[in-house]
């Protein structure tokens, strides 16, 4: 499988290419200003891709019915294992690690497309079992389709991981809207020539494939052969552990809806589907993009330990102050949000969308601290805590499911709420990573929107479904919330922070203009 090559082979196109894309050390110099910019970019990116993914909603929800949504949650939970270690966590190794080399990217690109392409045939011959199972024939084509995006998305995933590494999130940015925008008019179009379930299965194959594509067209980075001298054993121990963590993670996010759909049947799943997702909003667009950003950050001050700390605190804050409000607002105007989003309909949505809001609003912390501690390299740990959590949540679920929908969402909103102390506890026990700041450090947000919330709601919401109201709703929302946020300290620092990297692009701005 593997060619083996003298090591004096290395061309000067490779040096190059290792110049261009692998080394970091010209990073250092304004890495906190680079981190916030790229925050920047990603955060306006990503609430282009909000508008989108909501405007799209709103569309598709109303040519498409619950059992279309129902029939796609059971694809999704079957093959979202498979999307989430796409990479086999080996695009993190790649980012976190302090060297690289291009025989060694070269390598995890063809081992992650390898991997893929079993992950793909399994998922295909599982199809007809699964099929059988829920008892719906459709099931099989559906699962065959999306098992495709698999392989799909391996061929670019070294390519998305290098464009982190050098921070460049302008392209990022370029791809995920290009890509997302794409899938958007596809599965639109489908709906709308009566398709069903099927431009939803197009939607995502849509998307793969834009995103590969643009991966390749902004990363000029080209893989070699595989080669068996390269040193990856340390890239691939990192990966596991990486998996493992995503492994247990898709039991928590999937299984509920495996069972939903086994004993309650694809018009409830539809409505457990849509009110999950709809939660799911901020974390997809805000939390886990963030994330992405920082991991780079954390990665290189990991040996300092108070410029680690600063950084994890603030990572942990960001993330809260844009999640917890939007979590909160949806809550108290569910009837509102469900009905002028999803229409009429969908109604069933509202009480699962409020059992599930406290999960949703403790999730941005959970997605921090899993970056904070794989960038720590402390994703042993982790994933001890992740094991346990995992373990709780599968039962819960069995426990719920008497209780229908609604019980599930109870059991993971419990958990999730419990899972930020608990692994903030163990995983900093006996390290430089103060447990207590990480602690205090979402406090702000909790509290401005528990406060905002209770005056929204003190003030008659879901008194009209309108989308007057709703708006009126979100501007007492809003200003009750950053009057409240604004009078914490840590608020000001990273508004400080931010007003300091707007200063310098102006500054540089009209340098460059001759002013």
């Amino acid at each position: 499988m593997f060619q083996t090559l003298p090591p004096n082979l290395a061309t000067s196109g490779e040096a190059e290419s290792a110049s261009r894309h692998f080394d970091t050390d010209h990073l250092s110099a304004d890495l906190g200003k680079r981190t916030v910019k790229g925050g920047f970019v990603t955060l306006l990116s990503q609430v282009l891709k909000l508008l989108l993914q909501i405007g799209s909603m709103v569309l598709l929800a109303r040519l498409l019915t619950p059992v279309d949504y129902g029939l796609f949650g059971i694809v999704s939970a079957v093959t979202a294992l498979g999307l989430i270690i796409k990479d086999m966590g080996l695009a993190a190794a790649t980012l976190n690690s302090p060297t690289l080399n291009h025989a060694q990217v070269s390598n995890l690109l063809w081992i992650t497309v390898g991997r893929n392409l079993i992950l793909a045939s399994v998922t295909c011959a599982m199809a007809p079992l699964v099929a059988q199972f829920y008892g719906d024939s459709r099931l099989t084509p559906l699962l065959v389709a999306m098992a495709s995006t698999f392989v799909i998305l391996s061929l670019s995933s070294q390519h998305q991981a290098l464009l982190r590494r050098q921070m460049r999130f302008r392209s990022l940015a370029a791809i995920d809207l290009i890509s997302m925008l794409f899938g958007v008019v596809v599965a639109v179009l489908c709906a709308s020539f009566g398709a069903q379930i099927w431009a939803l299965v197009g939607m995502q194959m849509s998307m793969a494939i834009a995103s590969t594509i643009g991966s390749w067209l902004l990363c000029t980075w080209r893989p070699g052969l595989p080669r068996r001298q390269a040193d990856n054993e340390g890239l691939l121990e990192f990966g596991k552990q990486i998996v493992a963590f995503q492994v247990m993670e898709y039991c928590v996010r999937n299984v509920d809806s495996l069972l939903i759909g086994r004993w309650c049947g694809e018009g409830i799943l539809g409505l457990y589907d849509r009110a999950f997702q709809l939660h799911m909003i901020p974390a997809q667009n805000i939390c886990w993009p963030i994330g992405a950003v920082v991991l780079g950050t954390l990665s290189r001050v990991r040996s300092e330990a108070e410029r680690f700390n600063k950084y994890a605190m603030l990572t942990i804050f960001s993330s809260s102050c844009v999640c917890m409000p939007i979590i909160a607002f949806l809550f108290v105007t569910s009837h509102e949000a469900v009905s002028l989003l999803l229409g009429d309909n969908w109604n069933g949505t509202v009480n699962i969308f409020r059992a599930l809001a406290p999960a949703a609003f403790f999730d941005s912390i959970v997605v921090s601290l899993g970056w904070i501690f794989v960038a720590s390299n402390l994703g042993d740990r982790l994933l001890k805590c992740s094991v346990i959590q995992t373990v709780a949540s599968v039962a819960g679920f069995f426990i719920g499911i008497r209780w229908g929908a609604v019980g599930v969402a109870i059991v993971l909103s419990v958990i999730k709420t419990i899972a930020p102390v608990s692994t903030i506890l163990y995983c900093t026990r006996n390290t430089d990573i103060s447990a207590m700041e990480l602690l205090k450090a979402p406090f702000p947000p909790i509290l401005a929107s528990l406060i905002a919330a209770a005056i929204c709601f003190g003030c008659g919401v879901n008194a009209h479904v309108s989308v007057l109201q709703f708006l009126t709703d979100g501007l007492i929302f809003a200003a009750s919330y950053t009057c409240v946020l604004a009078c914490f300290a840590r608020t000001r620092e990273l508004f400080s922070l931010i007003l300091s990297l707007v200063k310098s692009r102006i500054s540089r701005a009209l340098s460059a203009s001759g002013c």
